[in-house]
C-alpha cells in the first residue's frame, strides 16, 4: 500500500514547485480516487500483456472460488461478496475440472456468441466451455453447474487522510497515479520533471 500521508507529502512538493495554488485534503483525496480509476481504466484490458502493468494490478487482484447456478451463471453480486469488495474488471475465469484442477475459460463477445454455438467445431464443450458478459454477470457455457474461479481486479478503497485509509496501490505505482492526479487538476508537469522534483525534495528531506 502506498501511504496517503507520504503521497500527500509528494503532492505538496510538486505543486510547490510549480507554483500552483493549494489543494484541500479533500480534493487532494478526490484526485487520486479519480487518478487510480483512471489508471485502471487506461490498463486494465492490457495488463497481462506487460510483465511491468501486471505488476502494478498485483494489489489489486484477487481469485475467489464459488459456485454457478444451474444455468452456468455466476452472480455479479456474488463475486463482490466473495471479494470483500466491487469487482471492477474479470482478469480470469477458470473451471474445475473432474481431475480437480482448474482450466482456463475462454472470453466470448456477445456479438460472436451465437456463431459459435452454430458452429459444429467452436461449439463450446464441458472441456472447452466459453464466457460472456449479460448485465454484469458471468455466464458459462455449456449451461449446466460449474465450479468456477474468478481473477478480478477489485474497485479500489477510497482515500482519506483523516481516517488514515492508504491507497492499494504499490510504491511503485505512486508517481503514476500523482502524474494522472496532476492532470486531472489542470497542472501540466512533465513525465521526466516529475519523478526528478520528486526524488530531489524527498533528498532533501532526508
Amino acid at each position: 500500500m502506498i501511504d496517503i500521508n507520504s503521497l500527500k507529502k509528494r503532492w505538496e512538493l510538486i505543486l510547490d514547485k510549480v507554483n500552483s495554488p493549494y489543494f484541500l485534503d479533500e480534493e487532494f483525496e478526490e484526485f487520486i480516487d479519480m487518478a487510480s480509476l483512471t489508471f485502471i481504466n487506461k490498463n486494465a484490458k492490457q495488463f497481462e500483456s506487460s510483465d511491468k502493468i501486471s505488476e502494478d494490478f498485483d494489489p489489486l487482484l484477487q481469485e475467489v472460488f464459488l459456485d454457478s447456478d444451474d444455468n452456468g451463471v455466476v452472480l455479479k453480486v456474488d463475486v463482490d461478496a466473495a471479494l470483500g469488495g466491487e469487482m471492477l474488471y474479470v482478469a480470469n475465469v477458470s473451471t474445475k475440472k473432474s481431475c480437480g484442477a482448474y482450466g482456463y475459460v475462454r472470453f466470448c463477445r456477445h456479438n460472436d456468441y451465437y456463431k459459435i454455438i452454430d458452429n459444429s467445431f467452436k461449439k463450446p464443450t464441458d472441456s472447452k466451455p466459453v464466457y460472456r458478459y449479460l448485465q454484469d454477470n458471468i455466464n458459462i457455457t455449456p449451461q449446466k453447474k460449474w465450479r468456477v474461479g474468478v481473477t478480478a481486479i477489485k474497485t479500489p478503497a477510497k482515500v482519506s487522510i483523516a481516517n488514515g485509509i492508504n491507497s492499494d496501490f504499490d510504491e511503485r505505482t505512486s508517481m503514476k497515479l500523482i502524474q494522472i492526479a496532476l492532470e486531472l487538476a489542470g497542472i501540466a508537469v512533465d513525465e521526466t520533471e516529475l519523478y526528478q522534483m520528486a526524488n530531489a525534495e524527498e533528498q532533501k528531506l532526508g
